[in-house]
Formats: C-alpha cells, structure tokens, sequence
C-alpha cells in the first residue's frame, strides 16, 4: 500500500508563477520609477511645526456640552450653568484661537442652555399661572 500526499501525486513540478518564474515587479530600489520621482514632503496637517500637538478643548467646553445635554434630559437646574460656561468657552477661544479648539462644543453647549433655561423660565410661568387659577378658583365658590 502506497501512501500519496494528500494534495496530489509528488512527481508534479513546483509551481511557478506566470513568466517563467520571474518577479513580477522589479526588485525595490532597482530601476527608475516610470511615474519619475515622488514629489516633495508638504508641511504637516496642522501647519505648525513639528513637536507641536493638537490643539487642547477650551477651559469648559465640555462640561458647558455635557451640562448642556444634562439640562435638557435630566435636571434642568444645570441648563444656566451650560449656558455661562459656554459663553466664557467661545471666549477664550476668540482670545487665544492659536491655544485653543472646541468652539463647536462651546456653542452647542451654550445653545442647549439657552433653550433648557427658557424651558425652566417657561415651567415657573405655567405653575403660577396654575397656582393663580386654583387660587382665584377656590375663592369665586
């Protein structure tokens, strides 16, 4: 009993790639490019120099974004909040706009804390004007 190779019989030559075994490509570095010569390095993303990170959030832009979300969702007492620390973000990212990034959150906090303080200011007139009917209500009997 012969045992044969599971893939086929062994006396089958190794395979070859098409073109007689040559490489496809030429060797790296070998031979010229026929696009010629890559063109040069441009500055990095950022336009500054190298060494230089990305730029840090402004001080409260993302608390002013997340007390923002939280006024509207959850308890609107933080509504006023997001909207102060929104308005002192955009600020000292139009002084420092070098230093600085996060407008964006600075303004959506800002934003979501103007509406969430009108829903609160709009909620205090609604319980009065209850309170106000109940009471001239209870007083006409």
């Amino acid at each position: 009993m012969s045992t044969q190779p599971p893939f086929g019989p062994s006396d089958q030559p190794p395979f070859l790639p098409p073109g007689g075994g040559q490489p496809p490509f030429p060797p790296p570095g070998g031979g010229q490019s026929p696009y010629g010569q890559p063109p040069p390095y441009g500055p990095p993303p950022g336009g500054g120099p190298f060494g230089q990170g990305p730029k840090e959030n402004a001080p409260n832009a993302v608390l002013s974004l997340v007390l923002g979300i939280v006024g509207i969702i959850l308890c609107s007492i933080a509504a006023p909040f997001a909207w102060v620390l929104g308005k002192r973000a955009e600020e000292a990212i139009a002084a420092n706009p070098d230093r600085y990034s996060g407008k964006d959150m600075a303004k959506a906090g800002k934003i979501l804390g103007i509406i969430g303080t009108v829903l609160i200011a709009v909620g205090i007139l609604a319980v009065i004007v209850i309170i106000i009917a109940a009471v001239a209500g209870g007083s006409s009997s």
